[in-house]
């Protein structure tokens, strides 16, 4: 899995144990713990393909006060915050 922040290029890559909702829960969880209360304030939003591996993506980010985004299929366009 590959964020990349939006204006410095920033990379984090974490290599999931398999392409799956719960890799993507564990890696997720795992950077929640990195930066504890900043969290919220580095990762205000994710945007993610619509891979069935980012089907909780919407309810792990919401729990850390965060929204998730998700984009149009085979589009550069993104559909709203917390749908699929």
């Amino acid at each position: 899995m590959t964020l990349t922040e939006r204006k410095t290029r920033y990379e984090l890559i974490f290599l999931l144990d398999s392409k799956d909702s719960e890799s993507v829960k564990r890696a997720s969880m795992e950077l929640k713990e990195r930066y504890g209360e900043l969290f919220v304030d580095v990762f205000r939003s994710i945007t993610a393909d619509n891979g069935s591996e980012f089907s909780e993506l919407s309810s792990i980010l919401e729990s850390y006060r965060s929204e998730a985004y998700f984009a149009y299929p085979y589009s550069s366009l993104i559909v709203g915050k917390g749908k699929q």
